[in-house]
């Protein structure tokens, strides 16, 4: 990186398999919670999800919105401009049993949220779902 004129300004420790940069957060799952933080490392912000919705898999930023998808196919889109987030979509059952969001994607003014999904045949085999 040194070579292409960018030093990292600091570094930290997340141990999460969902995370998205955006500006001067990183926004992180922990658990049944996404962490806003600084690029320090230091806790802006938490966002907590029911036991019913599950811990978040899938997760998207873009412009002040940010969408997520949880284990147990629920999607949240939230306005991140203020300093405690805001509901935009309260919790949404994606009603998609035997399938696997594998991506989402949020537009800029919060009013789409695209998504890519795989169906599990009865054999445990995914394969992409081009009907969503």
């Amino acid at each position: 990186i040194s070579n292409m004129g960018v030093t990292p300004g600091s570094s930290f420790v997340a141990k999460s398999r969902v995370a998205k940069l955006k500006g001067d957060s990183v926004f992180v799952a922990f658990g049944k919670t996404i962490r806003i933080l600084s690029l320090e490392g230091v806790q802006k912000t938490e966002i907590s999800f029911t036991e019913e919705e599950g811990v978040p898999i899938r997760v998207d930023v873009w412009d002040k919105y940010l969408a997520v998808v949880t284990k147990n196919g629920f999607l949240r889109l939230l306005d991140i401009s203020l300093r405690s987030p805001r509901i935009v979509v309260p919790k949404t059952d994606l009603k998609m049993p035997n399938s696997i969001i594998t991506m989402i994607r949020v537009n800029c003014v919060g009013t789409k949220v695209a998504m890519l999904r795989n169906i599990v045949d009865s054999s445990g085999v995914q394969q992409h779902d081009n009907q969503l």
